[in-house]
Order: C-alpha cells, then sequence, then structure tokens
C-alpha cells in the first residue's frame, strides 16, 4: 500500500511539472498561419450625394430657359457594388412639384475609383421656373450584401 502511494504521488508530482511548466525546449520552433477565410462586412447603403450642378448659361448660372442645358454633378459611395440601374431614363426631374420629362437628357460617368463614382446628368428643355428637384429612385444601386439605396432628391433653384 505504502508503494502505490508513493508512485500516485510521484505521477501526480510529475503531471502537475508537465501542465504548470509547458516550456518548448527545442532549438527551432516551426509556426503554421492558415487563412481560412476573408470576411467583408458590409452594412452601409450605398450613399448617393449632391456635388454640384452647372448651366450652359454664363451671365445668369443660377436662371434658364429652353435653350439652356443644366448638369447635375453627383456621386455614389459603395465599394461592392452589385447591381447598378442607373440611366438617364430612370432619373426622374421635378420642377414645381410636377414632374416633367425634359427633351434631351444624358448620364455620363465622369470618374470612377474603388469606392466612389461620379456621374453627370446633363438636360434641357426646362420650361418653368422655381425650384427644381432631381430624383433618384430607391433601389437603383444594389451591393453585394443586397442593401439597396434610398430614395434620393437634389433640390435646386433655377
Amino acid at each position: 500500500m505504502h508503494r502505490t502511494k508513493k508512485f500516485f504521488i510521484s505521477l501526480f508530482l510529475v503531471l502537475i511539472f508537465i501542465f504548470l511548466f509547458q516550456t518548448n525546449l527545442a532549438k527551432y520552433v516551426i509556426e503554421d498561419t492558415y487563412v481560412v477565410a476573408k470576411l467583408d462586412i458590409d452594412r452601409t447603403k450605398p450613399n448617393i450625394e449632391f456635388m454640384y450642378f452647372t448651366s450652359s448659361n454664363i451671365s445668369y448660372a443660377n436662371c434658364t430657359n429652353k435653350m439652356n442645358l443644366l448638369t447635375i454633378y453627383f456621386k455614389i459611395t459603395e465599394k461592392n457594388i452589385l447591381k447598378n440601374s442607373l440611366y438617364a431614363e430612370n432619373i426622374k426631374v421635378m420642377v414645381n412639384h410636377e414632374y416633367i420629362i425634359p427633351a434631351s437628357r444624358n448620364l455620363s460617368l465622369i470618374s470612377e475609383n474603388l469606392t466612389e463614382k461620379v456621374y453627370a446628368f446633363s438636360f434641357t428643355k426646362i420650361t418653368s421656373n422655381n425650384s427644381l428637384t432631381i430624383i433618384i429612385p430607391k433601389g437603383i444601386i444594389q451591393d453585394q450584401s443586397g442593401l439597396i439605396n434610398e430614395d434620393t432628391y437634389f433640390s435646386i433653384d433655377v
């Protein structure tokens, strides 16, 4: 019995020594690092924001008529665009709270980088005075996580 007690006590002490002092006494230690997955968590919706507008009427920049060309510059901020359905026909123009269809309209991509796209929306034949509102509807831009842009309104007094 005495011998078994010594054996268990010595075994207990050896195990304590092993668990408490876990140092590697090897000369070289090899570490492996594995990349299992790259996660890009996107919780922000595509953002469309107004930059500025220009008019072909040089003398009176805030005035327009049937002959003048108005150009609205805006940018889309999103780095993971999956669907881009932004066309000149999708952009709505409202003057004095009434929708109008300009005689000519054009949408062009001005610049682009990884996170931003800058567009110019040009149109003519505006016949009414007062407030001009450009509307970019909801759902035109969709990112890879399924988020879509909100309705965006640009109001300009001309």
